[in-house]
């Protein structure tokens, strides 16, 4: 069972419920109770695998809390048209079964992963803007195709994170902070092929 809702305000989702539903899309959705009403409607998807989420920070949900631990596809799509200084708004995640992950955050708002996840192996991330984003590396270590783009901050880079899964590696708008930690924390040897575009570095493991 599939469901996309579109340009939506919603109510109430406390009496609704979707125990057959798969795949959900939620795309520039108002929910009037805020914060709460997104973590109610998604504890009512008890089965649900696939999610994809586009939202504009305008709307009412300071901390949008993705907490499904069925979940084995995950798109999270922010952007914003407003200056949200006054608020600490941003996006938590808790989804330890995933396979796929896809973020793109085009706001300086938090991105936090709860857990490590251990059966990610397909990883695309953009937070090029977003410099709060300290933890994300170190729970997609057993990620085995991942496309880069952070911000310049060290604190993107954590020493001791390790991928000993990589195949596939693309890091984007290269820095020279980001190309220092990059080889640290990858443990690249001379297993990969190697090339670099403009800022862009690929590399990928021979087999």
């Amino acid at each position: 069972m599939e469901m996309l809702l579109y340009s939506l305000l919603i109510l109430n989702c406390s009496s609704v419920s979707f125990p057959s539903l798969k795949k959900l899309g939620l795309d520039s959705i108002i929910y009037l109770g805020g914060d709460k009403y997104v973590n109610r409607l998604l504890s009512n998807c008890p089965v649900l695998e696939d999610l994809h989420v586009d939202r504009c920070l305008e709307v009412n949900v300071v901390i949008f809390t993705v907490r499904v631990p069925s979940l084995k596809v995950l798109g999270m799509f922010n952007f914003t048209e407003k200056d949200r200084d006054d608020v600490a708004y941003g996006v938590f995640i808790d989804t330890p079964s995933v396979e796929t992950l896809n973020i793109l955050d085009r706001t300086d708002g938090f991105c936090v992963l709860k857990n490590e996840m251990p059966n990610v192996a397909t990883v695309d991330i953009d937070l090029t803007y977003n410099s709060h984003s300290g933890n994300i590396l170190g729970c997609i270590s057993q990620v085995e195709d991942l496309w880069l783009s952070l911000s310049s901050s060290q604190d993107a880079y954590p020493s001791g994170c390790v991928f000993h899964r990589l195949v596939d590696f693309t890091l984007c708008d290269v820095r020279s902070s980001g190309w220092t930690y990059l080889c640290v924390w990858s443990e690249i040897h001379l297993n990969y092929e190697f090339s670099k575009l403009s800022s862009t570095i690929a590399l990928r493991k021979i087999n």
